[in-house]
């Protein structure tokens, strides 16, 4: 394999910063999808190669071991089934290996594809690659190709030596998620293209002869049959008996709780009902001694208005006496400092009445555009009843009974019998 400068080269990381969840800076599988846009390869070419690498690569490593299985054992059955079901467990140099590498490096495999999505994973395994791939890593984590060249004779044997397979891959790794900003470009390059020449020439390859069908039939049982197969099944029933022991304890409890409810539900319905029969029967006869009030005060009020119906009828029927009936009373002592109010009678009638007795107030029959307010100093108040329209009678009357105020009835048109009603009438009212 020749050296050379490749192209095209990755882009500047610092340019292909985004702000949402297809950054591809967020992991190695997003960073393989971007790049692959430009190098006409497969979306998760580059991102399989440097997981199974890696994987095989830990795999030989026994003082990393315990740490692995600790790992490993936080979630087996989470782990067990990403083993056999994430993109690169595919990848043919899994297959090529003996059995116990093949069946500890899907455990390393499930590991890494699970610290693509979980940051404090992640963190655990790059510690592991360090102590496992110290050269690599510093070269990657500090930009400084020298850490690799107390391995390698120069950039060139790091790009083609076969030796340097694993190396690759955790340099390429650590850069992107320990120096992304800092990477040798040139050199990155390199490294992603020999990766994908390896993959080319690994694909041309045919399997070894002693991969045979019953081979690959003998794994594939092993792998459904193994105690650690059967160790995730039983946790996976274990998770999902307990989850419905917590599901039935759940809906136990819920049961239980909405019976109280009810019953309390029942007991706060009752009392509410006690307490609106109470409220309804004491409003009911409430309302009913109101009612055979308001009739009472109904029946006074019609008794009260048929009365001074008469008492008006009476009094417009009423003949003018004959006028050899001159009676003469004088005014003037009774209504001194009095207020009295007259509605009614013809205007020259009124004239006369005010020029004589300038006390006596005298209203328009005709005309309702008062404000009956004004009633209330009033001491007394007379209706003329041969000139006085209805409308004006009842809207004083409407104030007059609701005031209490006195008042009575004229209806002679001789000035000297008005006197003698007037007289009469402010006599009857007390005054």
């Amino acid at each position: 394999m020749i050296f050379h400068k490749p192209e095209p080269s990755l882009p500047r990381l610092k340019q292909v910063r985004m702000m949402d969840e297809q950054n591809p800076l967020l992991n190695l599988q997003l960073f393989s999808a971007y790049i692959a846009k430009n190098w006409n390869i497969a979306a998760d070419l580059l991102a399989n190669h440097i997981f199974a690498v890696i994987s095989l690569g830990l795999a030989v490593k026994p003082a990393l071991q315990e740490d692995l299985s600790a790992l490993y054992a936080a979630d087996i059955p989470r782990f067990y089934a990403l083993g056999f079901t994430c993109p690169a467990a595919r990848h043919a140099l899994l297959h090529r290996g003996r059995l116990e590498d093949e069946v500890y490096a899907r455990k390393i495999l499930a590991l890494i594809c699970a610290a693509e999505t979980d940051a404090y994973l992640r963190s655990r395994l790059i510690r592991l690659l360090r102590r496992a791939f110290n050269s690599a890593y510093l070269a990657a984590s500090q930009s400084d190709i020298k850490h690799l060249l107390k391995s390698y004779a120069s950039e060139k044997v790091f790009c083609e030596s076969a030796t340097a397979l694993t190396d690759r891959a955790v340099y390429f790794y650590v850069s992107l998620y320990c120096s992304p900003n800092s990477v040798d470009y040139q050199l990155i390059t390199a490294v992603a293209h020999t990766m994908i020449a390896y993959e080319k020439d690994l694909a041309k390859e045919p399997p070894p002869a002693w991969l045979t069908d019953e081979y690959q039939a003998a794994k594939e049982f092993y792998y459904q049959n193994s105690g650690e197969a059967l160790t995730s099944r039983i946790l996976e029933l274990e998770q999902a008996l307990s989850a419905k022991e917590q599901e039935h304890t759940l809906v136990a409890a819920e049961r239980d709780t909405l019976r109280r409810r009810n019953a309390e539900s029942l007991q706060r319905l009752e009392r509410i009902v006690d307490e609106q029969a109470k409220k309804f029967a004491y409003e009911l006869a409430r309302r009913q001694t109101e009612i055979s009030k308001l009739n009472t005060e109904i029946a006074e009020e019609n008794q009260y208005h048929q009365e001074l119906f008469r008492l008006r009828e009476y009094l417009l029927q009423e003949k003018q006496p004959s006028e050899d009936e001159r009676p003469v009373v004088s005014l003037s002592g009774l209504i001194q400092d009095k207020s009295i109010v007259i509605f009614g009678g013809a205007k020259p009638w009124r004239r006369k009445l005010r020029e004589k007795y300038p006390e006596i107030i005298t209203l328009n029959g005709f005309n309702q555009n008062y404000e009956p307010s004004f009633l209330q100093t009033a001491d007394c108040i007379l209706f003329f009843t041969n000139a006085l329209s209805h409308a004006v009678y009842n809207k004083a009357m409407n104030y007059i009974r609701t005031k209490h105020l006195p008042f009575g009835y004229i209806s002679r048109t001789n000035l000297d019998f008005v006197e003698r009603d007037i007289y009469e009438a402010l006599k009857n009212t007390g005054i």
